[in-house]
């Protein structure tokens, strides 16, 4: 059973709400099983040939992950983009003495342009309305209301490690940072991966591989709650 199969196929049904507080660890990519394999083919193959094979080894990224793909995961609060928000968020609205900012001009110094996500911040007064505009009103809007994304995907991933565990994946971040450093006690993540110790033996396609996901996801939803 592939990752996106799964995803499409459950909808909803794979996002649990979770109190952020009860999550301490980060898996990384999303697409584990994919990242070991392109990180091979870079050794072996032309750049140009590992990016046009890039989106389809994505694409057969399983849902049931093996242990080799995630292990000895990094806490949360090790994670860089935890790091710059805790810090922003207590400098309580002096952009200009945060970590984000400095590093933002920095790139816009020595690259040309500083990015989050397809947003290009070419000059310091981009990086300024960027976060007392964006990231500062996102901060206020869940600090008041909660989690409350007008788009409505929960876009935030997460994975069940080997112990039945929720781990955060790294889609949908900068949210899911925010909401455990202001504790907020419900937050939505999508599960969009199991590891194969939680998810057991007889893992073939089919309705009981499904069936037993969901079952997986239910429990740690609660668990997490």
């Amino acid at each position: 059973m592939r990752q996106r199969e799964f995803i499409k196929k459950a909808g909803v049904e794979a996002v649990v709400w979770i109190d952020p507080r009860k999550v301490h660890y980060h898996a990384g990519s999303m697409h584990p099983v994919a990242v070991r394999k392109i990180t091979a083919m870079k050794r072996q193959y032309p750049k140009f040939i590992v990016d046009y094979t890039r989106p389809f080894i994505k694409a057969r990224e399983p849902f049931v992950i093996s242990h080799s793909s995630i292990n000895d995961l990094p806490k949360i609060e090790e994670n860089s983009r935890y790091i710059k928000l805790v810090d922003f968020i207590e400098a309580d609205g002096n952009v200009k003495e945060t970590v984000w900012y400095r590093e933002m001009v920095a790139d816009v110094k020595q690259k040309g342009e500083a990015r989050y996500k397809r947003v290009r911040l070419r000059d310091e007064d981009a990086v300024l309305e960027f976060l007392r505009g964006y990231v500062t009103a996102l901060v206020h809007s869940m600090r008041i209301n909660g989690y409350d994304d007008p788009n409505g995907g929960y876009e935030a991933t997460g994975m069940i490690d080997a112990s039945g565990s929720i781990c955060k994946t790294e889609h949908g971040d900068h949210r899911f940072c925010i909401a455990r450093i202001l504790g907020l006690e419900r937050f939505p993540l999508k599960i969009i991966g199991i590891h194969e110790d939680h998810f057991g033996s007889g893992h073939s396609p089919g309705a009981a591989t499904y069936a037993r996901a969901l079952e997986l996801i239910r429990a740690a939803g609660d668990r997490f709650a």
